[in-house]
């Protein structure tokens, strides 16, 4: 096992960049999104429509999603994006759907008298959002999307079905080359793991710091 050590960090390396780019991705796709769909904040035609593709996102599996995502529209449009960037911008969207999920259910579950302490103080829509209704959204919804990310951490593992050499790929090709699968499997498990527990760590600071500021 000690040969493929380089394989295996080349790889985590890998998936570490699948899981931050596409993390992003859904943070603004899901924050964007979820705000024009919450009741308070519909925009016309705008709120519809990211109902609808909400709705299909998160109806239709991710791996579905690759392989239309990577094989079908290349076919139609006749243009090919390399496998990276469709797995990201994939990941990113499918996730962002169930963030905004997330993000919607948050504001729509804010005190009422919230959104009318912000309208006497004469604020624009986006002002209350902003000042006043945004900080105090996030702040419940942060361990959700906690769990959703550290679930986007694991579904990275489906971007080997297009090509993309991440960690969960790299394990596979490891065990053919080896026929010893528990080595390599617990392997992939410790590390999928540490990572799961960065990421929780780094969480738990920034909730705790964000709860101290607006407590």
């Amino acid at each position: 096992m000690t040969t493929f050590i380089p394989l295996f960090l080349k790889a985590t390396g890998t998936t570490c960049i699948l899981w931050l780019s596409s993390s992003l991705l859904s943070f603004i796709v899901g924050l964007v999104t979820g705000t024009i769909r919450s009741q308070q904040l519909r925009v016309p035609v705008l709120s519809p429509l990211a109902d609808v593709i909400t709705l299909v996102l998160r109806g239709v599996p991710l791996y579905a999603q690759l392989m239309i995502a990577y094989f079908g529209i290349p076919q139609v449009l006749g243009i090919a994006p390399s496998a990276l960037v469709t797995g990201i911008i994939t990941l990113g969207l499918c996730s962002g759907a169930y963030a905004s999920e997330l993000i919607r259910s948050a504001y729509n579950n804010l005190d009422a008298g919230q959104w009318l302490a912000a309208q006497a103080l004469g604020y624009s829509p986006w002002q209350k959002v902003y000042y006043i209704i945004g900080p105090q959204m996030l702040k419940n919804v942060f361990p959700a999307l906690t769990n959703e990310y550290l679930m986007l951490l694991k579904s990275t593992a489906l971007l080997g079905s297009i090509g993309i050499l991440e960690l969960t790929k790299i394990g596979t090709n490891v065990m053919y080359k080896t026929f010893n699968p528990l080595p390599v499997c617990l392997t992939i498990a410790v590390i999928y793991l540490g990572l799961s527990a960065i990421i929780s760590g780094v969480s738990a600071v920034i909730e705790r710091s964000y709860y101290a500021q607006y407590r």
